[in-house]
């Protein structure tokens, strides 16, 4: 958990919007009007103002690309030629392990690999500070990576060295030759060739072009495991733990083509290839659950305002699943809950419109509901930490659904409590919350806009003075959590939800 909140602290530091996830979909000639493919993309990164993407149309001789760019980057990452378009989303892969190396008791720089001790590396790096004098450090590494205990493992109370692994580090990464190839393509062959060159970090490739080919491919160079190995965990560094080899780019996840005329990504698992599934750190199926059920519903005659309107979809059946469970609870329960409230939470479809209010009795008790059962355990700083990531989104259904659960005892009470006991209690807090946060006992003021809103930050906008001139909000949103129009919010006790992502861009490109 301190390895956890460490990094959390660490990105929390990082001065840009940082890319979260995004969709993508693409409609094959056969299901569309035109006869062409139909391609969308839109990015989910941190907001901001100015915005982080900028637009660009590069034309001369041999050359004519017009696409998204971002500040250090000279490619576009979603963009198209006369003949193609390419976008991209996070693949969400692991590759990242951490590693808990056996230190030479008689040679602190020495660690056991495999049958022999291994000498550690060391570099001296000189970090430059704007207005402060340059600061040096000392970066030793073993063969698996650098050694972060100063970063990651402060409070650990085994001082041997834990080192990183990360494929970035572990190859020539050829990251700007495959943007450039994708930002020059004529064809199929194009693409997949530049798609291939990406080895870190993992990025889902989309395609589509004038001939009328459609293709998605998960590009990342995909390390083979030993079957015993949990990278959740940290790793034995002697060896037994290692990487045993690199899978064929022919073996990543991809579909070229497909036979049901469409591909799509959102974040999402992968299927598996060839009975192997990827471990990642994948984000729940809700979005890509709802880009298939929509795509479904029309197999034909397909065309760009379709794409259009499905990019602004705020419906989310899985959320209907977890307040349905709620709802069971709540009645097992029997603690005392207004009707009008239980039957609005009862009925919901799923929608987070402005004017709604399901959403704001449903991610209000669900803030509660997480607080209650795991802040005993992890602290707030560690839940806080641990929201951020795709953990809980992927998880907190089968963790309600499982009356057993160790989580749902409080350990600071000598008491034993169960579900319904911590159903009861953060059914009473949320409805404090909402009554204090609306000033109002009557549900229907309750409407999700109010407390689920949007500021586009800008960085002068820290001084108070100048915030209202510089940043832009707060402004009330739709959307909510893992929808297609996904505005990623903060989850907590406090009942107001402020989105701190989304779809910074969206493209839709007519072939």
């Amino acid at each position: 958990s301190s390895k956890l909140t460490s990094l959390a602290q660490v990105i929390n530091q990082i001065p840009i919007p940082l890319i979260v996830g995004s969709n993508s979909w693409i409609i094959g000639s056969e299901r569309t009007k035109s006869g062409k493919p139909v391609f969308e993309n839109d990015t989910h990164i941190g907001y901001s103002q100015p915005s982080v993407w900028f637009e660009a149309h590069l034309e001369y001789p041999g050359m004519s690309h017009y696409g998204h760019y971002l500040a250090g980057i000279p490619f576009s990452l979603l963009g198209h030629n006369k003949l193609a378009a390419i976008g991209m989303t996070m693949f969400e892969n692991d590759d990242v392990d951490f590693y808990l190396e056996k230190e030479n008791p008689k040679n602190a720089n020495q660690i056991w690999r495999i049958n022999s001790w291994e000498e550690l590396t060391e570099r001296t790096e000189v970090i430059k500070i704007k207005d402060a004098e340059p600061e040096t450090i000392t970066v030793r590494s073993s063969s698996h990576g650098p050694i972060v205990n100063d970063i990651f493992f402060k409070n650990s109370k085994n001082k041997s060295p834990y080192s990183v692994w990360w494929s970035f580090l572990h190859y020539n990464n050829d990251l700007m030759d495959a943007l450039y190839k994708l930002n020059h393509i004529a064809s199929l062959d194009d693409a997949r060739k530049g798609a291939s060159l990406i080895e870190a970090p993992g990025l889902n490739i989309m395609y589509a072009d004038t001939a009328g080919n459609i293709a998605w491919w998960a590009s990342a160079t995909l390390p083979i495991r030993p079957p015993h190995v949990n990278t959740k965990l940290v790793l034995d560094g002697t060896g037994k733990d290692d990487i045993l080899g690199y899978y064929d780019f022919s073996k990543n996840p991809q579909a070229e083509n497909p036979e049901w005329g469409y591909v799509y990504s959102a974040n999402n698992q992968p299927d598996s290839v060839d009975g192997v599934l990827y471990r990642g750190y994948y984000y729940p199926r809700d979005r890509a659950g709802r880009i298939v059920e929509l795509i479904k519903a029309k197999p034909s005659g397909w065309t760009p305002e379709y794409s259009q309107i499905m990019t602004a979809d705020v419906t989310s059946p899985v959320q209907v699943e977890v307040a349905q469970t709620i709802v069971a609870l709540i009645k097992e329960s029997k603690v005392a809950i207004p009707q009008e409230v239980l039957s609005l939470l009862e009925n919901w479809d799923g929608d987070h419109q402005i004017n709604d209010i399901e959403p704001s009795i449903h991610y209000t008790i669900q803030g509660w509901l997480q607080y209650y059962m795991l802040g005993d355990e992890l602290g707030n700083e560690n839940l806080k930490a641990l929201n951020g990531t795709s953990t809980l989104k992927t998880s907190f259904l089968h963790l309600i659904q499982n009356k057993e659960s160790v989580w749902w005892d409080d350990v600071t009470t000598p008491e034993t409590e169960t579900r319904l006991d911590i159903i009861s209690t953060s059914v009473n807090s949320a409805l404090k919350t909402l009554e204090r946060n609306y000033g109002s006992t009557n549900p229907s003021d309750w409407k999700w806009g109010k407390i689920h809103t949007l500021t586009h930050n800008h960085p002068l906008g820290e001084v108070k003075a100048l915030k209202k001139y510089f940043s832009v909000g707060p402004i009330p949103i739709m959307g909510g959590r893992e929808v297609i129009n996904n505005q990623g919010h903060n989850l907590d006790t406090t009942g107001i939800f402020n989105v701190i992502m989304g779809p910074a861009v969206r493209t839709v490109i007519d072939l």
